[in-house]
């Protein structure tokens, strides 16, 4: 609450880290949880959701909702449970998981981190036979049907980079 009666006092979240000396980063993450609604708050406070899965639920109802303000604070609460016991690098693909399929509203978080799961980018490194370093970035669903295939033909699934080698020689 300190920084949020100290952004209303100074205009800018700039401002306030200029005046108190808080770096920008955590002067803004403070305003934000300032304007967080009570219920929200106080189960930040309480210790019941962590800070950021409060700022992700915001973020994720509010893209729900159409923008800024919008969010139903029983829903944000809601998210912010099921996303506290998540991983930041999680909670970030749930939100984008969120924001970029609309459809995703009516669905539960753990279908949400399925659809984020599913979006992940997996890069594969291995060394031609000329010796140069060769990447190639697969989608998840593709690294694992080609992990399936590459288990299937050597016997491990850590043989990807080197059945993929050879199928281009």
């Amino acid at each position: 609450d300190a920084c949020g009666y100290l952004y209303d006092k100074y205009g800018t979240v700039k401002r306030v880290a200029e005046e108190t000396g808080v770096p920008y980063r955590l002067v803004s993450k403070y305003v934000k949880v300032s304007r967080l609604s009570d219920p929200v708050k106080e189960a930040v406070v309480s210790g019941e959701v962590t800070m950021d899965a409060a700022l992700r639920g915001t973020q994720a109802a509010e893209a729900r909702a159409g923008g800024e303000g919008l969010a139903d604070p029983a829903e944000v609460l809601q998210l912010a449970r099921a996303l506290s016991p998540l991983s930041g690098v999680l909670q970030k693909m749930v939100v984008a998981a969120m924001r970029n399929d609309p459809a995703l509203s009516a669905l539960s978080v753990e279908e949400a981190i399925e659809a984020a799961e599913e979006n992940r980018q997996v890069e594969v490194l291995f060394t031609s036979s000329d010796g140069e370093p060769v990447s190639i970035t697969l989608s998840a669903a593709e690294h694992r049907e080609l992990s399936e295939l590459a288990k299937g033909e050597t016997g491990t699934p850590d043989a990807i980079g080197n059945w993929i080698k050879e199928l281009r020689e």
